[in-house]
């Protein structure tokens, strides 16, 4: 898996405004799993937390599956000073518009 995301990152780089990022090597590349919850499909609060809030404040809307727990992740990292003030992050939005057809109410618990 860390091969494939790091072509991916070799692809993204030059289509990136600032060019002087440097690339993780494999090594330095870290796959995070606990953000995920009881499963897939199944939201986390901190996931329904990070889809209202960015819903709210960004008017960027997130499913539950995929990106609301990255994103979850996301924020965690921030709250746990992991992610500093002013580093650069790349939040990749992979999609999931599938799955919000199928969540309508709580959509209007959040708007």
């Amino acid at each position: 898996m860390k091969e494939r995301i790091l072509i991916c990152i070799d692809e993204i780089i030059p289509l990136l405004k600032d060019r002087q990022i440097k690339k993780p090597n494999a090594v330095e590349l870290l796959i995070e799993d606990k953000f995920i919850g009881e499963g897939y499909g199944i939201p986390t609060p901190e996931a329904l937390f990070a889809i209202k809030q960015l819903a709210k404040h960004e008017g960027i809307v997130l499913d539950y599956t995929y990106t609301g727990k990255a994103m979850a992740g996301l924020l965690n990292y921030i709250e746990q000073g992991i992610i500093k003030p002013g580093e650069k992050v790349l939040f990749w939005h992979t999609g999931g518009a599938p799955v919000l057809t199928n969540i309508e109410d709580r959509w209007r618990e959040f708007l």
